[in-house]
């Protein structure tokens, strides 16, 4: 847990909070679905306009390796990433809100 929230920091990812769901017996299991991890829309711009500028503090090797297993199609000239995957509103008794995923 220490590791991965020395990466939210020094990626300057969001508000860098990693303590995850409490309802879950592993808190990080769920700490960036819909948890305590947060991260606006602009701000996830700017993480990722660091992460192909390659001025975050990985090597080139994990740069790659991200690239290769976001890349989804090419388009003309251009290489379109992207990624799957959501998490659930939570209901008011704390349990996912699998309808409105």
């Amino acid at each position: 847990m220490s590791r991965f929230a020395d990466y939210t920091k020094k990626f300057d990812f969001g508000n860098a909070d990693v303590t995850g769901d409490k309802s879950h017996p592993d808190s990080l299991t769920h700490a960036w679905i819909d948890s305590s991890l947060q991260i606006s829309p602009l701000e996830q711009v700017a993480f990722l306009t660091r992460l192909v500028n390659r001025r975050l503090p990985v090597s080139e090797h994990a740069v790659a390796m991200t690239e290769q297993i976001t890349e989804v199609t090419e388009l003309g000239c251009w290489d379109i990433h992207g990624k799957t995957g959501a998490g659930f509103p939570t209901n008011a008794d704390g349990s996912d809100d699998e309808a409105h995923g």
